[in-house]
């Protein structure tokens, strides 16, 4: 029989790689164990059940059988567990752009700052570059106004508003330049953090991160009762907002205008028990990560036109429901744990030495439950502290030199290791062509 192999065709190609962060949903399908414990073997050198390597995660040495698929190990792929956090954390990867949005988002209206006209602008500039219609988009910008987009370019941003996408459309080319400009709008819209929402009048509070993966926001009293006065003209029945519900608050500003004066009377009229409020919500304070869902939460509704194109901007990776929730992307409410094959102990005359992973994980599985255990009956401040050490803990694992000291700085998280087997492969490359 003739060989037909010289004339075989290829019945797949790669169009395109994305990538993208799993979902809290995604992380429990993947995962074959919930992880519980710190420990990882017992007094007798076997694995604990419900720890970091449990069987069902994949054999720990050639003479086991996986507890999830029954093969030994040189068959096993190994099989993902997952660390359920008792308190959602910032995605440390995320971070700084997380920082970055909040400044241009009101904590009031749960907007962007920018008046409609600019956020619409920036929006049909996204869609007008999603089309490939650079030129369009450049003279949209220089031109400062609203665009006004034709029918036949409202047919292509059906992705943003709900509709599915042409296939035509999704094999689409990028360019170089599209991502450039695109990139370009995003870091705009972030940089303009004005002082006040240019939407509902109120000043909002300025953001820091005394430690990575950390927020504070810094409301002043004086922002608190010009936001209260504000609300109360606003509602007419002598009720002012309560604006330490929401994180509401802003910066300092000296009421020397006229408007500040009358603001000063107006506040006059507030009941003892709202200025009282309005003290008690002024000040530093933590900005924790459930504050932060609920406010991206309502942005992604409030400008579901932008933030549709902010978290898939090709149009082509996410369905539309995957879009609605792009928020998410910034928190973590679960963390995978690799197979027990990809973190193996290794063995030497000075002992069993771990993998690096195995010592982060176990940190930040401690943490956890720290956490866990102390959130129902210990004081605030208490929960906040093991609530941050949990944080610091998940941050050193994504990254170490995110750390604060020099042993979790020395530590190898999950870049670093990638960097290192990177630096591996260049090398190898370099030898080869040598």
């Amino acid at each position: 029989m003739a060989d037909l192999r010289g004339i075989e065709a290829t019945s797949e190609e790669v169009d395109s790689i994305h990538f993208s962060f799993y979902s809290d949903d995604e992380i429990k399908r993947i995962s074959v164990k919930k992880i519980t414990k710190s420990e990882r073997l017992d007094a007798k050198n076997h694995p604990v059940p419900g720890g970091l390597l449990d069987p069902a995660l994949g054999p720990i040495n050639d003479t086991d059988t996986c507890k999830s698929c029954g093969q030994h190990s040189g068959r096993c792929p190994g099989h993902f567990g997952h660390i359920e956090l008792a308190k959602p954390l910032f995605n440390p990867l995320l971070f700084m752009s997380l920082k970055n949005l909040l400044h241009a988002t009101c904590f009031h209206c749960h907007k962007f700052r920018l008046n409609n006209e600019q956020v619409d602008r920036y929006a049909n500039e996204l869609e007008l570059l999603v089309k490939g219609d650079v030129a369009r988009a450049k003279n949209l910008e220089d031109s400062g106004k609203e665009a006004s987009l034709s029918e036949n370019d409202e047919d292509s941003t059906e992705a943003t508003s709900g509709d599915k996408s042409s296939p035509e459309k999704d094999k689409k080319t990028w360019t170089s330049i599209q991502l450039k400009e695109i990139l370009s709008i995003f870091s705009k819209i972030m940089k303009k953090r004005e002082k006040k929402c240019a939407k509902c009048d109120y000043k909002n509070p300025s953001i820091s991160s005394p430690i990575y993966g950390w927020l504070v926001k810094d409301t002043s009293a004086s922002a608190v009762m010009a936001n209260a006065v504000a609300d109360f003209k606003l509602k007419g029945d002598g009720s002012a907002h309560n604006s330490g519900e929401t994180g509401v608050s802003g910066l300092d500003e000296e009421p020397t205008s006229p408007q500040s004066k009358g603001s000063i009377n107006e506040a006059r009229r507030l009941s003892d028990d709202t200025i009282k409020e309005m003290v008690a919500s002024s000040g530093k304070k933590y900005l924790l990560p459930t504050e932060v869902e609920f406010i991206l939460k309502n942005l992604w509704k409030n400008e579901a036109k932008f933030c549709m194109l902010l978290c898939d901007f090709q149009q082509n990776t996410l369905s539309v429901s995957e879009k609605r929730r792009g928020y998410e992307m910034f928190f973590l409410n679960s963390l995978l744990v690799a197979p027990n094959r990809f973190r193996p102990s290794t063995s030497s005359s000075l002992g069993i030495m771990e993998h690096p992973q195995n010592v982060l994980l176990s940190k930040v599985q401690e943490a956890n439950l720290l956490l866990q255990n102390n959130s129902a009956g210990s004081d605030h401040m208490d929960v906040l502290r093991r609530w941050m050490d949990l944080q610091r803990s998940v941050n050193v694992l994504y990254d170490s030199s995110k750390g604060l000291v020099k042993s979790e700085k020395n530590a190898h998280g999950i870049r670093q290791l990638l960097e290192k087997k990177e630096r591996s492969s260049s090398t190898e490359d370099d030898g080869e062509e040598g």
